[in-house]
């Protein structure tokens, strides 16, 4: 692990719905860039998470998700993450959701999906 070697602060606005939004999110870092080069990096850093959010609530309906107890909830979410990865990475020319349902009908494309054929 390198030393610390900046502390940042990134400004994110968005509008949703009409509704305009501030965030403050701060970082720490061992690696020295320049302004813009954080910048694109925070960028890229949130198009993968935003991605990921995206997928999860498309995919999985995990917004409408209404397990109350705590530690199933995060159970859950950690298996839907692995899956989204593991749905990612077969190759198949097919959205996300038709991956999801093929490897649900078919054992053989479950197997192929989670790499155990």
């Amino acid at each position: 692990m390198g030393k610390l070697s900046a502390v940042g602060m990134c400004i994110r606005e968005r509008v949703e719905k009409g509704k305009k939004s501030v965030e403050k999110h701060y970082f720490i870092t061992s690696v020295v860039l320049t302004a813009k080069e954080y910048a694109k990096a925070m960028r890229g850093h949130w198009g993968i998470e935003n991605n990921l959010h995206w997928q999860l609530d498309v995919t999985f309906g995990e917004d409408g998700n209404r397990v109350a107890n705590r530690n199933s909830a995060e159970n859950l979410a950690a298996i839907r993450r692995m899956a989204v990865t593991h749905l990612k990475r077969f190759e198949a020319k097919k959205s996300m959701k038709t991956k999801r349902y093929s490897a649900a009908l078919d054992v053989n494309t479950l197997e192929e999906i989670l790499n155990l054929s």
